[in-house]
């Protein structure tokens, strides 16, 4: 789900990071775990895609942002994890396919990235499916995590 926030109402904004305008993460996890119910419910799959940007600010962020709002479906929905990784849900995408769509935005960011410096190319992505690698929202996030390489657990409800 991606959002154009020239055409979104009011009221929706406020799921939004201001400037960066993806989901704001505790947005973004409700999200994610209503996908993973009506996955669930339904016997299909649900991806989590991890990108960090190794360029830790701000800027960085919102460019890499900015770049994957482009290249992803409607249907896909792009959040805020933390202060530098952005997670993608990629909805009825076995392991296979979101293995190759995590690794086409990455070269596509890698050499639109080389026009803009050394900074630009440094990225860490993981993925997790859903039921096929995790059972749970908890365990699909943090199996996606320590892929990542990083350990920060979900928020407590």
């Amino acid at each position: 789900m991606l959002i154009d926030p020239k055409r979104t109402p009011g009221d929706l904004l406020s799921i939004l990071e201001p400037k960066i305008h993806c989901i704001k993460r505790e947005n973004f996890l409700y999200f994610l775990e209503q996908e993973v119910m009506r996955a669930e419910r339904y016997h299909f799959y649900v991806s989590l895609l991890l990108i960090r940007s190794n360029g830790a600010d701000q800027h960085s962020l919102e460019e890499l942002a900015n770049f994957l709002s482009t290249q992803l479906r409607t249907t896909d929905y792009l959040g805020i994890i933390d202060e530098i990784t952005i997670g993608i849900i990629i909805l009825n995408a076995k392991s296979e396919n979101s293995q190759i769509v995590l690794e086409r935005l990455k070269s596509d960011f890698l050499r639109a990235g080389s026009r803009r410096g050394p900074a630009a190319k440094k990225l860490a992505a993981a993925l997790a499916v859903y039921p096929t690698e995790a059972n749970t929202l908890r365990s699909l996030y943090a199996t996606a995590l320590k892929r990542l390489g990083r350990r920060k657990p979900l928020p407590k409800d």
